[in-house]
C-alpha cells in the first residue's frame, strides 16, 4: 500500500471515529435530557439535583427481628446535606404484634430515618383496631416511630361503619388504640351501628 493510500485510509478512519463519537454523544445527550427524573414535584428541596436517586425501593424498620413498619416507594431522592429522604409513589404498612395495623398510600412523602419520622402528603390510610376498620384522609399525616402515633392536619376526614368525622387535626395513638379528632370537628354517626343490641 502506497503512502498516499495509507494516509487516505487513516484519515477516513479518523473521520469515521469522530463521526461515531459525535453520534453516540448526541444520542446520550438526548436520552439524559428526556429521561432524567423531575425533582420539582417532590416535597422539600426544590432547587438542585439530588446526590442519590433510587427507584422501586423498600425501606423497613425492625425491632428484635420483628417488622415495625415497611415503606415502598417508586422514587427516592437523597441529599448529602439533609437527613430527610424525599419519596414519591408511597405505599406502606405499620405493624403491631406482626399484624397489619395501619396501611397507607400517598403520592409523596418525607422520611427522616434518624428520628423515625415519616411525613405523608395527601394521604389515605386504613387503621384496623380490633374488628373496626377506619379510613383516614388528610392533607398531611406524620408518623412518629418513637411515640408510635400518627398526627394528621389539614382537611381531615375519618370514616368507619360508626359514621364520619371531619376536622383540622387528629391524633392516632397505636399503644392506646385511640383516635382523637379536634379543631373545627364535626361528626355524623350511624346510629344503627352505635345502638347497643337488645
Amino acid at each position: 500500500m502506497s503512502f498516499r493510500k495509507n494516509f487516505r485510509w487513516i484519515r477516513q478512519r479518523k473521520q469515521f471515529s469522530v463521526g461515531l463519537f459525535t453520534g453516540v454523544a448526541f444520542i446520550a445527550f438526548v436520552y439524559l435530557f428526556f429521561s432524567s427524573p423531575e425533582v420539582t414535584d417532590l416535597p422539600g428541596k426544590k432547587g438542585g439535583l439530588p446526590d442519590f436517586r433510587f427507584e422501586d425501593i423498600i425501606i423497613s424498620e425492625f425491632d428484635s427481628g420483628k417488622a415495625v413498619w415497611e415503606i415502598n416507594a417508586t422514587h427516592a431522592h437523597l441529599y448529602r446535606d439533609s437527613e430527610t429522604s424525599f419519596l414519591r409513589g408511597v405505599e406502606g404498612t405499620v405493624y403491631s404484634d406482626e399484624k397489619e395495623l395501619v396501611v397507607f398510600k400517598a403520592p409523596s412523602a418525607e422520611l427522616n430515618l434518624n428520628k423515625s419520622i415519616l411525613k405523608l402528603l395527601n394521604v389515605v390510610a386504613s387503621i384496623n383496631f380490633d374488628t373496626l376498620t377506619t379510613i383516614i384522609r388528610a392533607d398531611e399525616l406524620v408518623w412518629d416511630g418513637a411515640k408510635q402515633s400518627f398526627e394528621g392536619s389539614g382537611q381531615v376526614q375519618i370514616e368507619s361503619e360508626l359514621g364520619v368525622m371531619k376536622g383540622d387535626y387528629f391524633l392516632v395513638s397505636i399503644p392506646f388504640r385511640k383516635i382523637r379528632i379536634e379543631s373545627n370537628s364535626k361528626a355524623h354517626f350511624n346510629y344503627s351501628k352505635t345502638r347497643p343490641a337488645n
